[in-house]
């Protein structure tokens, strides 16, 4: 306010240097925003698809005019410093590199964790002549069982039949090639591709292979506990039957068998 002392020359003297002074202000206001603007479009450019366009609901290439205040009944223009403290933060936003934390969140740089193993059964170590492929601990798992049977033609009794009341196993058979009969009490399942058979731990069960031989894929699993690795699985394991009453024709003195 100018004060009611001063001559009307020194007042006009006044109002003249307010004004040469907010012009500069806006003069530079100006620059700042057009400087605002130049990075908006160019960070917008960098970050959108190239089918997308965006344009921000703040963006504007025409200058805000600023408020006004009267000064002895003359208007005096005033820049707005909050206008461009807010163009200033909302750019800041823009160019941000920092990774934005989902709602409920915590902020995390993107991984590609390199974890896996790639083998061909034909690289995998096999016991018993090749009759069993220790699948499980060729590819390095510890979570769950699997192996694959590769039995030869008409196998008859050499498959063991036995059971996993000894360890608390459950299986599951899946038939990938050839053909074979699961022996099972009460039943004879024909496997095929598309047929999953679970056993239950204390279940008797025999493979018995058809005139092409067959190759049978098995995933066992301990319901309520953590998988332990059978004593014949691990690699360059003893070629052993870990079930106490195993019944094979390959084995001579192995415990008689219960299936027909």
């Amino acid at each position: 306010m100018v004060s009611g002392s001063k001559t009307l020359q020194d007042q006009v003297g006044e109002v003249r240097r307010l004004i040469s002074d907010a012009s500069e202000t806006l003069r530079q206001a100006d620059w700042a925003l057009e400087t605002l603007e130049t990075r908006l479009s160019d960070t917008r450019e960098r970050s959108a698809p190239a089918s997308t366009s965006y344009a921000s609901p703040r963006a504007s290439t025409a200058f805000i005019k600023p408020p006004t205040r009267t000064m002895n009944g003359d208007v005096v223009n005033a820049v707005d410093d909050q206008a461009i403290v807010d163009e200033l933060a909302y750019s800041s936003a823009e160019d941000s590199t920092e990774p934005t934390p989902e709602p409920g969140g915590i902020a995390m740089d993107s991984t590609l964790t390199r974890d896996y193993t790639v083998l061909s059964l034909d690289e995998m170590e096999a016991a018993f002549g090749g009759l069993f492929v220790r699948v499980r601990a060729s590819l390095g798992l510890s979570s769950f069982g699997i192996q694959v049977a590769d039995i030869p033609p008409n196998s008859g009794d050499a498959y063991p039949e036995h059971d996993h009341e000894y360890d608390g196993q459950e299986e599951l058979y899946l038939l990938l090639r050839g053909s074979a009969d699961l022996h099972l009490p009460g039943r004879v399942v024909a496997l095929d591709p598309e047929t999953f058979v679970r056993v239950g731990p204390r279940t008797r069960r025999r493979l018995r292979s058809g005139e092409n031989g067959a190759r049978v894929l098995m995933i066992g699993a301990m319901p309520g506990r953590a998988y332990e690795p059978q004593e014949n699985t691990p690699l360059g394991a003893p070629e052993t039957l870990p079930c106490p009453t195993a019944s094979t024709s390959l084995v001579t003195g192995s415990a008689p068998a219960q299936l027909p």
